[in-house]
This record gives C-alpha cells, structure tokens and sequence, in this order.
C-alpha cells in the first residue's frame, strides 16, 4: 500500500512569514522570511540571506492510501483561503500544494480535469516528489 503527506507551500518576493502565517490561519511546519540571515533548522547561521520568504503549513499527517482520494477534501477546505491565495499569487507569490508519495513499489495515478480545475482556480502548483520505501 502507498502512503502520502501534502502540505501547503507559499513563496513570496515581499511578504513577511508572520504575515502569510496570520493571512493564512494555519500552523506551520517551516517558515523564513525573505532578507533575514540564512539558517538551519537548529539555528546555526548559513551565510547570506534568504532571497524569498517561505512557509510550509502541513494539511496532512502520512496517511495510508492513493493521494488523489484525500486530494478533494483538501481542496474543498481550501476554497475558504481563496482569497488569501489569489492575493499572493497576484503580488508576485506562488502557492503549492507539496505531495510526497510513498510506496515500495511502481505507482501511477490520474488527476480528475474537476480537480486540476479547483487547483487552477485556487492558483495553486503542484510539486510531487515519489519516495521508495522497503516492504
């Protein structure tokens, strides 16, 4: 069986993280804002300054199943955060759902056109990244 993780994803030229965080309503996983010094996730300075802000705001734990059946239900709830959405998209930002895929062997799915309509309507990108897992 496969298993999947989405999270929401926004990236911004202007924007602080604190205002995507509040605009948005979520509790997010990661966040930085654009022109604060670079770091790693136990603070250890990195050099130089981040070039965008980022937010990563996780709508699900790893959940046992096909990603496009939990799909709908995320988009529907997100249809509240539209405006919030099209707002960052219009000022310069991007908005993705991030989709990580696991499975311990091949797999293949189909995006419904309904669902690549409400990801399009959203202005919302979708990165998918596969992970191998062992049996």
């Amino acid at each position: 069986m496969e298993s999947y993780r989405i999270s929401l994803r926004v990236f911004h030229p202007r924007c602080s993280h604190v205002e995507i965080i509040e605009h948005i309503g979520l509790d997010p996983a990661h966040a930085h804002s654009v022109g604060l010094e670079r770091s790693s996730r136990d603070g250890a300075l990195l050099g130089g300054n981040y070039r965008e802000t980022y937010v990563s705001f996780p709508l699900t734990p790893k959940v046992e199943g096909y990603f496009v059946e939990g799909l709908h239900k995320i988009l529907v709830a997100l249809q509240q955060k539209a405006t919030v959405l099209e707002f960052l998209v219009g000022s310069g930002g991007r908005c993705e759902l991030s989709v990580g895929i696991f499975s311990s062997k091949n797999i293949g799915f189909t995006l419904t056109a309904l669902d690549m309509d409400a990801l399009s309507q959203l202005k919302l990108d979708v990165s998918i990244s596969a992970y191998l897992e062992d049996e």
